[in-house]
């Protein structure tokens, strides 16, 4: 079940929702070491952002890492008790409130155009890292020259490619100001499979048009849309 937000889709997909909370000294010196704004729209209002859920998330553990109280994510929400959540669903969150992880990954992250710092999670392997990031493994590589590239156990250390986050890691940077809102591409919308189906069947509509309008002035006229250059002559005579 997707959660209903107390505030509008416009308002979520910008990442500028306002509810009552309130910004963690955290997130706030985190916005102004990247210079992006990251301060309540007004005394008592806080900015908040989307949170997705993934296996093993409950209210109860993601308010703990966050050191909120489960009323206060439904508050955000407009959630009702017994409504069930499940993997995939989006939630909303102050944007200020971050767990240890999310400290973990800002501090890794000097300049957002530049590679960043990833520590690693005891058992995740490289493929775990990767997939998600939509990273090739030869540009790991070649940023972690004689690194063993396998399963990590002690807390490793590894330089990813600027710009590639998974969804929660956006989200959560999104929110904090350090990556700015998505913008849309146009040129994706142009070679979306919508875009050339339509395209196709716009093209194929003018053709038909023309080939109807040559038959309709040959019918009525003798005269063709094109190749008539003879007939042309003939009636100059």
């Amino acid at each position: 079940m997707v959660f209903t937000p107390s505030t509008s889709p416009a308002a979520l997909g910008a990442r500028r929702a306002v509810v009552p909370g309130k910004v963690s000294a955290r997130g706030a010196s985190v916005a102004r070491r990247f210079r992006a704004p990251f301060a309540p729209r007004a005394a008592g209002q806080a900015a908040m952002r989307p949170y997705t859920l993934r296996k093993g998330d409950t209210l109860e553990s993601i308010a703990q890492k966050r050191s909120m109280s489960v009323d206060e994510i439904k508050k955000c929400n407009s959630r009702k008790d017994g409504d069930a959540i499940k993997v995939g669903d989006t939630i909303l969150l102050p944007a200020g409130k971050l767990s240890a992880r999310d400290n973990e990954i800002i501090d890794g992250i000097a300049k957002i155009n530049q590679p960043r710092v990833y520590p690693t999670r005891k058992g995740e392997s490289i493929m775990d890292i990767i997939e998600p990031r939509n990273i090739a493994f030869e540009d790991v590589k070649k940023l972690n020259p004689g690194v063993n590239l396998g399963t990590f156990n002690n807390g490793e250390k590894l330089k990813l490619p600027p710009g590639k986050y998974t969804t929660r890691e956006k989200e959560m940077l999104q929110g904090c100001g350090i990556l700015p809102p998505e913008t849309v591409n146009p040129l994706k919308i142009l070679v979306s499979p919508n875009s050339l189906a339509l395209f196709g069947a716009a093209t194929l509509a003018g053709v038909y048009a023309m080939y109807f309008a040559a038959c309709k002035r040959y019918q009525e006229h003798g005269i063709k849309l094109w190749g008539n250059e003879e007939g042309a002559k003939q009636g100059s005579r």
